[in-house]
């Protein structure tokens, strides 16, 4: 996007930091695997087609890839009442935003991504983790999740 658009700034933490832009886009996996791997087995289940099921699956990333976007600039990403720059990200001025937050343009691709995460990746990882012995589970995710709270503790204090 940023070789198309030149959104980036050269002086950007885009560069220098792995964890920008902050949690939006975990936020957006975890409702992913919560909410449109059910919505994919629907789909599968009801439609007449697979190709069908795929493309409304699509439509329906890319508008909730949207809100996403949207909710947490309006969240995190306000103007500061002086100045009235944007602290994280400004849209403003791109074609297709949405309330300077949201772009209609990386919502696209975004759903795109998350299109292929949901029918190609995640089906795989499935199967990955169930190689992994039951009693294992517990102590992982303990660890996994602890792990990343103190990455979050680390970053955000």
């Amino acid at each position: 996007m940023d070789g198309a658009f030149d959104i980036v700034a050269d002086d950007s933490l885009v560069w220098d930091d792995p964890f920008y832009p902050f949690c939006v886009y975990g936020v957006a996996a975890v409702l992913a695997a919560l909410t449109l791997v059910p919505y994919r087995e629907i789909l599968v289940r009801e439609r007449s087609s697979v190709k069908r099921a795929l493309v409304e699956f699509y439509i329906v990333a890319v508008i909730g890839c949207m809100l996403i976007e949207l909710i947490m600039g309006l969240l995190l990403n306000q103007p500061d009442p002086v100045t009235g720059e944007y602290p994280l990200w400004d849209n403003s001025y791109l074609p297709l935003n949405i309330l300077g937050q949201a772009w209609l343009v990386n919502d696209i691709l975004l759903g795109a991504v998350v299109t292929l995460y949901v029918w190609g990746l995640y089906p795989l990882l499935v199967k990955v983790v169930s190689y992994i012995p039951e009693k294992w589970g517990w102590p992982v995710t303990i660890i996994v999740v602890a792990a990343f709270t103190v990455l979050c503790i680390v970053k955000f204090s």
